[in-house]
């Protein structure tokens, strides 16, 4: 049922599928950006490697709320965090004690991209989902071979908390939680950790304080995470640093994207990709050294 859209992927090492190496990204523009979508999940703890209790997407019109069967129990903290329970013996999900309808991850998942897909490549817009919902988001796309498709449904990322973070000064509030913020500014009070309420709270919030002073270094692509991994190799031999890979991966570029450059122009090509994604000079000399030595 999920059609040539969502056909699932062949098997590969994560670090190198996923990544078109052959066409060279250019630069995210908010000036390219069509629609907005926020997103928010509720999970069955911290940990990278949770299962997903509840997705919300919200794009100002329309909202998708799944409550999400978890595979693995719900920590105690989450569960007072979120209300949200759930009992493997009569397989039922319950919110603050209520029975609540729930779906299983992959269906959660395929409802997400179907979702998002009638919104023609929009933005992914989330409080703290650079380090969290994302790579929780992504593990579980990556498990079910639905990574490639997703990625190609959106424009990019952004995290509203790294925004905050910039433009207020910490004068003005007491912490960057979402729910401060939204009282501080919107005036109002909601159910925070609820991603239903979440997401309809932030899309107010972003939309009264933070859209305006978007620009293109907020956007990042969903799958930084494998961009980063690819260049582990010239990392582990300190020809970059970590900040440095992570910073590349973050403006859409593999290691092997700059590869592709050197081989194209080995005299301007790295200097010039480097150039179109606002990087600095010394870092393509310093690649540009290492694609000679290794060819030597």
């Amino acid at each position: 049922m999920e059609g040539e859209t969502y056909k699932p992927e062949i098997d590969g090492h994560p670090s190198n599928t996923h990544i078109d190496i052959e066409t060279i990204p250019t630069k995210p523009s908010c000036d390219r950006i069509n629609a907005y979508v926020v997103f928010d999940l509720e999970t069955t703890g911290l940990s990278r490697n949770s299962d997903v209790t509840q997705i919300s997407a919200y794009d100002g019109e329309s909202m998708l709320n799944l409550y999400v069967s978890p595979r693995q129990p719900i920590s105690p903290k989450a569960s007072d965090v979120t209300g949200i329970t759930f009992s493997f013996e009569h397989n039922q999900m319950y919110c603050h004690g209520v029975p609540v309808d729930s779906v299983n991850i992959r269906e959660a998942l395929l409802q997400l991209m179907e979702f998002i897909q009638s919104k023609s490549r929009p933005v992914l817009v989330g409080h703290n989902i650079f380090s969290y919902d994302i790579p929780i988001l992504r593990n579980l796309l990556l498990e079910f071979k639905l990574l490639s498709s997703f990625l190609n449904l959106i424009y990019g990322c952004i995290d509203t908390l790294k925004i905050s973070k910039r433009e207020i000064p910490k004068s003005e509030v007491l912490n960057y939680k979402q729910q401060t913020l939204v009282a501080k500014y919107l005036e109002i009070v909601y159910d925070a950790h609820n991603s239903e309420e979440d997401v309809g709270s932030l899309y107010k919030l972003f939309n009264k304080k933070l859209k305006q002073t978007c620009c293109d270094k907020e956007l990042f692509p969903f799958n930084y995470l494998g961009l980063d991994q690819t260049f582990s190799e010239v990392v582990c031999r300190k020809v970059i640093s970590k900040d440095t890979a992570k910073k590349l991966a973050c403006t859409g570029l593999s290691f092997h994207h700059i590869e592709l450059a050197f081989k194209r122009d080995k005299d301007n090509g790295v200097k010039t990709i480097m150039q179109a994604h606002g990087l600095k000079g010394k870092t393509a000399n310093v690649f540009r050294k290492f694609f000679i030595e290794k060819e030597e």
